[in-house]
């Protein structure tokens, strides 16, 4: 039987991929290299991202790293993931879908959030639980980008760069290492990342941005944690998207 190759649009499943749909599974390429002797370690570093995640109750469908030779004794990275309904991504359902379900489809990423900000892997390793990186089968969650798996941040700013997807955003990152921390402290800082999923969502659908950011004070509850009074800070302001996020769209495209 023939399987028919389709790609998806750049970017709908993650900045660093070539995705396509293969049969029943994703499958998204990467650029750049691995030299052999960083294999394994790599190889663990995703299995345990993995594995971390869904140990604390964050859903990821089935999820292989595969090693392509690229020759001279260097490989190319693909995932292969098991395929979702598309009409499950959850940006699409904020932007087409009804008040319930787009205060449902937030609520789901937040709860992921709050996981992994409770959880000991904080502070150990990153975690992007963006509406892009988000894929909903019957209204339940699913988290669907693995690479690059976030480890400390030294780790993932240096697979960013190796892995970029083009050599004009590969050479940004390389001119301007230092200012890498803009984008990955999303990973890492939980008022960032809990205020981010907000952030994007009332950009989908501003006529219900009060909800959404009520629902995020909500979720908040009675925590005395340092982080929520910048997360509420940062929720209440502005929801257009940061220069940051907006010259790294712009690089890619």
């Amino acid at each position: 039987m023939l399987i028919r190759e389709e790609v998806i649009p750049h970017g709908d499943l993650g900045f660093f991929s070539h995705p396509l749909n293969f049969g029943d599974y994703v499958v998204k390429r990467y650029q750049g290299l691995v030299p052999e002797r960083e294999v394994d370690e790599l190889t663990n570093l995703h299995d345990s991202f993995i594995d971390d995640l869904r140990g604390i109750g964050v859903n990821i469908p089935p999820t292989d790293l595969k090693f392509i030779s690229g020759g001279n004794g260097s490989y190319r990275i693909e995932i292969w993931q098991e395929r979702l309904n598309p009409a499950g991504h959850a940006g699409e359902r904020i932007k087409h879908r009804d008040r319930r379900d787009v205060l449902s489809t937030v609520h789901g990423i937040l709860e992921d959030a709050l996981l992994f900000i409770d959880s000991p892997l904080l502070g150990k390793r990153g975690f992007h639980p963006t509406t892009r990186n988000y894929v909903f089968k019957d209204d339940v969650p699913y988290y669907v980008d693995t690479f690059p798996p976030y480890g400390s941040n030294e780790q993932t700013k240096r697979l960013m760069i190796r892995h970029a997807p083009s050599l004009l955003m590969k050479g940004v990152m390389i001119a301007g290492q230092h200012w890498l921390d803009l984008y990955t402290q999303e990973y890492y800082n939980p008022s960032e990342m809990y205020s981010g999923i907000i952030a994007s969502s009332c950009r989908l659908r501003p006529e219900y941005s009060p909800e959404i950011k009520e629902l995020g004070r909500e979720l908040l509850g009675n925590r005395t944690v340092a982080w929520k009074k910048e997360a509420v800070r940062i929720i209440m302001r502005t929801s257009r998207k940061p220069l940051k996020w907006r010259l790294k769209d712009w690089v890619i495209t």
